[in-house]
């Protein structure tokens, strides 16, 4: 059964109010999602914080609980890991490229 929270959760991403996948257990209690992803808790405390213990598809379950597009949560996630590492978006593109050159 959905949550009524998950609705909020999608607005509040979706107006920018929530940035990053920590920002989402402000509103929503921990305990409730990793039952619904059904994942070791102490492990999806330690993604909280470091989203890039959170598998591809966790991320994508996620998203598909608040009814947001997938890429987003991703984006989420990238952008907080960047900023946990002191970086840019640009640092880590450089670090880390996406394109392939020409």
């Amino acid at each position: 059964m959905k949550d009524a929270r998950y609705d909020i959760i999608k607005l509040l991403i979706e107006t920018g109010k929530i940035t990053t996948i920590s920002d989402i257990f402000i509103y929503i209690p921990k305990t409730i999602m990793y039952q619904e992803l059904g994942v070791n808790f102490k492990r999806f405390v330690r993604a909280i914080t470091d989203p890039s213990i959170f598998k591809l598809g966790e991320l994508r379950e996620l998203a598909e609980m608040f009814g947001v597009d997938a890429k987003k949560i991703v984006d989420m996630a990238y952008e907080q890991m960047a900023y946990e590492q002191g970086l840019t978006a640009n640092k880590m593109e450089s670090k880390f490229p996406t394109s392939n050159p020409k």
